[in-house]
Formats: C-alpha cells, sequence, structure tokens
C-alpha cells in the first residue's frame, strides 16, 4: 500500500513539477551562434534565459567573455519573449539587446547592437541561429502603466525602443557619436567622430514609415576581413564603415524613398594622389560595387544613396586599369566563413590557427612516436627469439 502510495505521489509532482517551478531554459547545443560584424561569430551555449532575466555569458573569441546579468546593467525577459537591457562585454562595453526577440519557436531574432560590438545579427543567412528551450509563458503578464512623471522624454536606444517626444516635435534632429531615431516626419543628421576624422549622415524627411534608428560603426581591417579587400588595391584609412538603419521592432531597413547624404573621411593628401574611388559592398553577391558620382574634397568623400550597406575607400595602383580592378577577382571568399570548434572558442584569428596547427603537429608527432614504439618492441622481440634458438 506505501509503495502505491509513493508511486502515485511521484506521478503527480511529476506532472506539477513544471506548474510550480520557474521555467527556465538553455542554448540548444546546435544552435548556439550569432555574428557580429566587429567580432565575428558569438558563442551564446552559456547564456540561461529566465522568465523575467537572462544570465550567464556569450564568448567572442575575438573579444572575450559577454555577461548578461552585469551589476549594473542585465539583460531582461518581459516573459513573452522581448528582450530589453544591456549585456556587458570585457572588450566591447555595453550591448543593447533591445532590438531581440525570442519567438515561439525558442529562436532568438532581431539584432542587438553596441558601440564595439557593432551589430549582433541572430538573422544572417549562412550560419547565425540561436535558439533555447525556453518556453513563453502562458498567461499574458500584468504590465505596470507608466505615468508622464515616471517616464522620460529622452529614451532612446540603437533599437527596440520607442522615442518618447515631447507634444512639440522638432522637425530636424542631432547626434554625435550616438545613433540618430528619427520620426517620420523628422529630418536627421549624424555625426560621428572616427578615427580618420568625421563621418556624417543627412537624412531627409519623411523617408520612412515609422521610428527609424541609424547605426555607424568602423570596422578595422583585420585578418578576420582582410578577405574583402579588392586585389591589387589597399583599403583607404584601413576601415571599413558599416551604416545600417532599423525600424522601431529591430528589423533592418535595405532601402529608402529619399537618397541619404554620406560623408566618409579621407585624408587631402590621398585625394591629390587621384588614386581612390569609394565602393559599396553588395551582400548578396558578395561584390564591390563602384559609387562613380561620389566627391573627392576637402578631406571627405561625399555621396548619396538610396540603401544602407557597408561602404569602404579603395586606392589603387596608378599602372592597373579600374577595369581590372573591378572585375570578377573581387572577394575570394563570398561568404561569411563558417564557424570551427576549438574547445568552446571559434577558430577565427591567425593565433588560433597556428595553435590548430600545432595540435595537428602534435597528433602527427605521437602517431610516429608510436609506431616507433611498436617497431623497436618488434626488434627486441625478434632478438630474444634468435637468442632462445641459439642457446
Amino acid at each position: 500500500m506505501f509503495v502505491r502510495k509513493l508511486i502515485i505521489t511521484t506521478i503527480v509532482l511529476g506532472i506539477m513539477l513544471p506548474v510550480f517551478f520557474v521555467n527556465a531554459g538553455t542554448i540548444l547545443s546546435s544552435y548556439k551562434y550569432a555574428w557580429s560584424n566587429n567580432s565575428g561569430y558569438i558563442n551564446f551555449e552559456n547564456v540561461v534565459v529566465d522568465k523575467d532575466i537572462l544570465s550567464g555569458y556569450a564568448w567572442s573569441a575575438n573579444h572575450g567573455w559577454i555577461k548578461f546579468n552585469p551589476t549594473q546593467g542585465g539583460v531582461f525577459n518581459d516573459g513573452e519573449g522581448n528582450l530589453s537591457g544591456f549585456a556587458w562585454g570585457e572588450q566591447l562595453g555595453w550591448i543593447d539587446f533591445n532590438g531581440v526577440k525570442i519567438n515561439t519557436n525558442g529562436k532568438f531574432t532581431g539584432n542587438a547592437t553596441g558601440t564595439l560590438a557593432g551589430i549582433v545579427n541572430f538573422d544572417c543567412p549562412n550560419y547565425c541561429d540561436v535558439r533555447t528551450d525556453w518556453a513563453q509563458a502562458t498567461t499574458t503578464p500584468i504590465v505596470t502603466p507608466v505615468t508622464p512623471d515616471t517616464q522620460s522624454n529622452n529614451r532612446s536606444s540603437s533599437s527596440g525602443s520607442r522615442l518618447n517626444l515631447p507634444q512639440s516635435i522638432p522637425l530636424i534632429v542631432e547626434s554625435k557619436n550616438a545613433p540618430l531615431i528619427v520620426l517620420p516626419q523628422q529630418s536627421g543628421i549624424l555625426i560621428k567622430d572616427a578615427v580618420a576624422g568625421a563621418i556624417s549622415i543627412e537624412v531627409p524627411a519623411n523617408n520612412f514609415i515609422d521610428q527609424t534608428t541609424i547605426v555607424v560603426n568602423e570596422i578595422k581591417l583585420s585578418s578576420i576581413n582582410d578577405y574583402l579587400v579588392i586585389s591589387k588595391t589597399k583599403l583607404v584609412n584601413e576601415y571599413f564603415y558599416d551604416i545600417s538603419a532599423f525600424d522601431y521592432s529591430g528589423n533592418m531597413i535595405h532601402s529608402f524613398s529619399k537618397p541619404i547624404k554620406i560623408s566618409l573621411p579621407i585624408s587631402d593628401k590621398q585625394i591629390k594622389e587621384n588614386n581612390s574611388q569609394l565602393y559599396w559592398l553588395n551582400e548578396v553577391n558578395w561584390k564591390w560595387v563602384l559609387i562613380p558620382d561620389a566627391v573627392f574634397a576637402k578631406n571627405q568623400v561625399t555621396f548619396n544613396v538610396n540603401h544602407l550597406t557597408r561602404f569602404a575607400i579603395f586606392s589603387f595602383d596608378k599602372n592597373s586599369s579600374i577595369k581590372e580592378i573591378t572585375g570578377e577577382n573581387q572577394i575570394q571568399n563570398q561568404s561569411i566563413p563558417l564557424p570551427l570548434e576549438k574547445k568552446t572558442k571559434i577558430i577565427t584569428t591567425k593565433d588560433d590557427s597556428i595553435e590548430l596547427m600545432k595540435v595537428k603537429e602534435n597528433g602527427i608527432g605521437t602517431l610516429l612516436t608510436f609506431i616507433g614504439i611498436m617497431f623497436i618492441l618488434i626488434v627486441i622481440i625478434s632478438l630474444l627469439k634468435t637468442g632462445r634458438r641459439n642457446m
């Protein structure tokens, strides 16, 4: 009788456990990578998803650990998968997760953004797929109403937070060294102090259908992205310029009804050499496209575009023709490289590649040592047999 009661109690508790306890989840081992345009792949396998907060760490092979519940920040979950707040990277600073959502299938979607991290993309076409076994709450959480007294009129973020404006909306919005947030009826100017000089972006009014955020990131030339440099050219300033736009929901905006004016820095000396040209990256076929009407003058190159992507200034050898430079042999690797596992890290740097080669060499050395030992044992056994026969 006691055994029967024990079995029944165990079954009931097993059924009721999901009700009694908080529904926390982990990242699925087969779906754990997002892509940062500044840091490469980021591994989320050590992140824990709870109904109200995320905790644990993500790992960037190039920039170290990213903590999701730092003391003065944190990434929060509203119970329906809508994330908000900031994670902290030991080399990347604050990363804003307001533009990220966990859908009903447990898949992370949207983009997180940071000044140093750039755009952390959960939806890129090749290998960006982070999923959790956390499940959304079955009931809608209670939201405390926000009154005008407790609500900031100047709240802004890179994406996902609607701009709360006073009754009188300014017609022109200016932003310096921060994302530019504009409403459809507003025009905007973004100024960013870059390494080689100032970057400026002028956005005309009535160019969007909703609140839009413009983000600028400098991508330094490195062993990770040097394959993007056009053959027989040099990357001016040694920086690529990623310029992106996001709507209120964090979705990337690719094209606009009116041209956007952009100015990128270039020295007068480089302009006088008259061997530089401006390009935009076609991310469909990974080809650089020349912007022929770009104007080089007064320490900058100015141009108008109706779409945003990665831009770069290349200088070419005067002995090379433009046709030769813009031919088929532009980018050898025309897709984002897949991550390779090395313990819990991702091999993306030269040092890791060298270390991997050493591992391979050590493996070969171990095999040769084993063969040598076996050969010596065979020789010794043969000598012993010969000795016995002679006796």
